[in-house]
């Protein structure tokens, strides 16, 4: 019982925390004098890609790192709501 109640308690702390953040993804890569460049991943509406849901988002990130064949590296960037 005692620790159903503690996995609630952090499941809500969570959520709440997690509303007043959201993702962003972006590309890192070098540009053709060897300097390193960052681009933000577009949704299929030419928009800078945005999500709440962190677990999506490190899922994504994820396999855009396994199947990079360019050695560009994919990051998460976090946007504070105020």
């Amino acid at each position: 019982m005692m620790e159903n109640l503690k996995l609630n308690i952090l499941h809500n702390i969570k959520n709440f925390i997690m509303k007043k953040k959201t993702y962003q993804i972006k590309k890192i890569m070098n540009d053709c004098d060897g300097n390193l460049q960052h681009v933000l991943l577009l949704n299929s509406l030419d928009e800078v890609f945005e999500s709440d849901n962190l677990d999506e988002v490190i899922k994504i990130c994820e396999v855009f790192n396994k199947n990079t064949d360019s050695g560009w590296r994919y990051e998460i960037i976090t946007i504070l709501k105020k």
